[in-house]
Order: structure tokens, then C-alpha cells, then sequence
């Protein structure tokens, strides 16, 4: 699945949204084979308001680059 990503230069967090944050573009775990839920809560604060959501692994690709068992976070509430 292709999930469009706005990289963040002031934060080293990765974050997608899932379906339930309501974006146009968002990232369903269950349409991947190689995902792996870490069980841990993710929140972060911006200027703009909270987002928050879990830790979980899976394979990700930026252009060529393929990054297996990369942590990162799924979104469930992405309201800012």
C-alpha cells in the first residue's frame, strides 16, 4: 500500500495515519503480511494540538531505500 508522507524536519518521529484518524490517505495494517504491533502508546504534542496512537514494525520503502522491521507509529487520532 502507498501512504503519501510529510516529512517533519523538526521532529524524529514517523508517523502515518490509520483509517480510523479520518484522512484521505491513511495506512490499514491489516493489508500488510510483514506487520508486527508493539502494544506502546504514542503521543505527541504539536503547536497545532495532540496526536496519538501505537508503535508498531513493518517494512517500509522510501524510493529504493527498503527498511525492514522499521519502528514507527500509526495514527489513530490525528485531529490537528
Amino acid at each position: 500500500q502507498t501512504v503519501t508522507v510529510l516529512f517533519d524536519t523538526g521532529s524524529s518521529n514517523l508517523w502515518v495515519p490509520t483509517v480510523s484518524a479520518g484522512k484521505p490517505m491513511y495506512f490499514n495494517p491489516n493489508a500488510s503480511s510483514t506487520y508486527e504491533p508493539l502494544g506502546q502508546v504514542f503521543h505527541i504534542r504539536y503547536g497545532s494540538g495532540p496526536v496519538w496512537g501505537y508503535f508498531c514494525r513493518d517494512t517500509v520503502a522510501i524510493g529504493d531505500l527498503n527498511l525492514r522491521n522499521f519502528t514507527f507509529a500509526h495514527v489513530d487520532d490525528a485531529s490537528t
